[in-house]
């Protein structure tokens, strides 16, 4: 019994040996095919299950799920293990952003395409038909500076401000309603955006380097100290300046700041002890004046949640919220 034991445990060893190895091979393959395709990509952007590329010479190849023809080839199969080339662009693309299910690409001079998923109208083509190649954005055929795609919506800074479609159920569309869109319309109550990055809720860096969220807010990741839901964008709790990018993932968000340390309240006690390149860590259990906190951030290695009387210190160049 004691030498089948052995036998069934190195068989089992080799087993992962062998799907290891088969797994680096497959990872090798994928790294290379874009490679031997004979061009270079400058530009990447992954989404929920696809990843799409912008290549040297303005064409877009994407790979993964194609449920909703979120690979823009014509088709929706059900997945290409291998980049494929996205059809109607051309040479045209400047840059990609890929979502849950649809993406879209700016286009030189300044306009927008999108394909994929169009349930809640994220295509901004004002249809809710999916579309398996790339879209006109009503609206939006110069003018665009970036371009983002979410859980089920988009968002685009346009001039001096901010339109997104789509859906708004949490009030992601910022618009100040919670009603579903089909094409572009103004973000309110935001002027001079410089960067947008959006997951189910939506933020976005301004003109004074501050950062702003709305939408679906549960687990805190609006970063404005509650749980309710924003439907206008709202300050993020301490980072009313001194940022330089921000993104949004599906519950959380983190922004990168100028070095040094804050202090979401006076008396800090301990931030001398700690390196100004740690990663801190902040839910909506920190920040509130006029508590004492402690542990509100992970214990891992790799965070680090700095006590004062009246707050929580920051430091670093990275933030992210909630802690969970």
């Amino acid at each position: 019994m004691m030498r089948l034991k052995i036998l069934f445990a190195l068989f089992g060893l080799l087993l992962v040996f062998e799907r290891s190895e088969g797994d680096v091979r497959k990872a090798f393959a994928r790294q290379t095919s874009l490679a031997s395709s004979g061009h270079t990509a400058t530009a990447i952007s992954a989404g929920y299950e696809h990843t799409c590329a912008v290549m040297a010479n303005g064409s877009v190849k994407c790979w993964g799920a194609n449920w909703s023809g979120q690979l823009g080839n014509g088709t929706s199969s059900s997945y290409h293990p291998v980049p494929v080339d996205v059809s109607g662009l051309g040479s045209a693309a400047s840059a990609v952003a890929a979502g849950w299910n649809h993406t879209c690409a700016l286009i030189t001079g300044g306009g927008a395409r999108c394909w994929g998923s169009n349930v809640w109208g994220q295509l901004g083509n004002g249809t809710t038909t999916n579309s398996f190649t790339p879209v006109n954005v009503s609206g939006l055929t110069s003018g665009v500076i970036t371009i983002a795609a979410g859980t089920g919506h988009t968002c685009a800074i346009v001039g001096g401000g901010m339109q997104c479609w789509g859906g708004n159920g949490w009030g992601q569309l910022g618009d100040g309603t919670n009603s579903d869109r089909s094409v572009p319309g103004s973000v309110s109550a935001l002027s001079g955006p410089t960067s947008v990055s959006l997951g189910s809720h939506s933020c976005a860096r301004t003109s004074a380097d501050g950062i702003r969220c709305w939408g679906i807010n549960t687990v805190g990741q609006v970063g404005d100290g509650t749980l309710g839901a924003r439907n206008l964008p709202t300050d993020v709790v301490g980072l009313i300046s001194g940022t330089i990018g921000v993104s949004a993932g599906g519950q959380h968000t983190c922004a990168v700041t100028t070095l040094g340390a804050e202090v979401l309240g006076p008396q800090l006690l301990r931030a001398a002890r700690h390196r100004q390149s740690n990663w801190v860590c902040r839910s909506h259990r920190c920040g509130r004046p006029g508590r004492r906190h402690r542990g509100c951030c992970s214990r891992r290695r790799a965070y680090v949640c700095v006590e004062s009387q009246r707050g929580c210190a920051v430091l670093g160049l990275e933030r992210s919220w909630p802690a969970r």
